[in-house]
């Protein structure tokens, strides 16, 4: 496999793109690319996709938060921004801050990821990987691996560290091992 060179990645053309979930997976993938970012020198984007189900209306009550329902749009960006200052805050102070760029959109996660990193030019996607394996891998399906199998850009899964809560953000959540993968029919093991 062709591994991409620095100048593949250059940082007006080619940002690091992160897709998140709030889960602990998540939280690892971003922890990851917030400091890889600076051994490449690339801008970082942070992906939400929105996936609602047909039959739920487009309006919920934010956890806990007694009042009005609001637009799940206005959630979900209340949610990403916290989610992002949570994680990375750790990160600015150990190499200094970051300003991720965030992007909210509708859809089925893996077809929008697919679709956002092409139309950004995204040089490398980062993700999280639920581990499931199995029977809860045919039954749920697998996101990340959706998009490693298809996607054109290359991709590196971050799998939590066994045991990560994902409530510490000062905590380094992410498992050192990654797979990378770019045009490829395998799947992770």
């Amino acid at each position: 496999m062709p591994t991409p060179r620095t100048s593949d990645l250059s940082p007006a053309a080619h940002p690091v793109l992160v897709p998140v979930d709030f889960s602990s997976s998540s939280r690892a993938a971003l922890q990851f690319a917030a400091h890889f970012i600076r051994c490449i020198d690339a801008p970082l984007l942070v992906l939400h996709v929105i996936h609602e189900a047909g039959n739920e209306a487009g309006f919920y009550r934010k956890n806990g938060a007694p009042g009005r329902l609001r637009p799940v749009e206005d959630i979900a960006r209340d949610m990403l921004e916290e989610f992002v200052a949570a994680v990375c805050s750790p990160c600015w102070d150990a190499v200094g801050p970051i300003e991720p760029r965030l992007l909210l959109v509708n859809g089925l996660p893996a077809a929008r990821i697919q679709e956002i990193a092409e139309r950004e030019q995204a040089g490398l996607i980062v993700m999280g990987s639920h581990a499931r394996s199995g029977l809860a891998r045919i039954a749920v399906g697998s996101v990340s691996t959706e998009v490693m199998q298809h996607c054109r850009v290359p991709v590196t899964i971050v799998k939590a560290r066994p045991g990560a809560d994902g409530d510490t953000a000062s905590e380094q959540g992410w498992w050192p091992r990654v797979t990378a993968g770019q045009d490829t029919d395998q799947s992770l093991a």
